[in-house]
Parts: C-alpha cells; sequence; structure tokens
C-alpha cells in the first residue's frame, strides 16, 4: 500500500492509502485493528496488508480460537 495522505484535524489524524488491489483510497484508523478496502482487502493502521480472514467483521459468528 502506498500512504497518499492524512485526514482529520491536526491532533487526531488517520492515514490514508491507495489499495493494493484496486487502487481506492482506505483511510487507516489509528483505532481499530483492521481497515477493510471496499474491495475486501484488509490492512492494518500503518498499511501493511493482512491476511484475509472472514472472522474479522462476522456479525452473526464470534471470531474461532
Amino acid at each position: 500500500m502506498k500512504i497518499i495522505g492524512q485526514t482529520g484535524n491536526r491532533n487526531d489524524r488517520d492515514a490514508v492509502g491507495e489499495c493494493d488491489d484496486c487502487g481506492k483510497e482506505v483511510r487507516l484508523y489509528r483505532e481499530g485493528l483492521v481497515n477493510t478496502c471496499e474491495c475486501g482487502a484488509n490492512y492494518n493502521l500503518f498499511g501493511q496488508r493482512l491476511k484475509d480472514n472472514p472472522d474479522y467483521w462476522s456479525d452473526t459468528q464470534p471470531a474461532e480460537l
């Protein structure tokens, strides 16, 4: 992922990156563990690609341990 900017106010800025798969902008929230692009690619707050895992955002099932 290429970091292309920042959003937010002076004291609370999140980075914005360009998705490796589709090229769309992804806001990299500092407070979340996973930032997901519209295409489904997952990134951490530093823009590093994460292994695709359907358990990250499951609304019906808890993550398996």
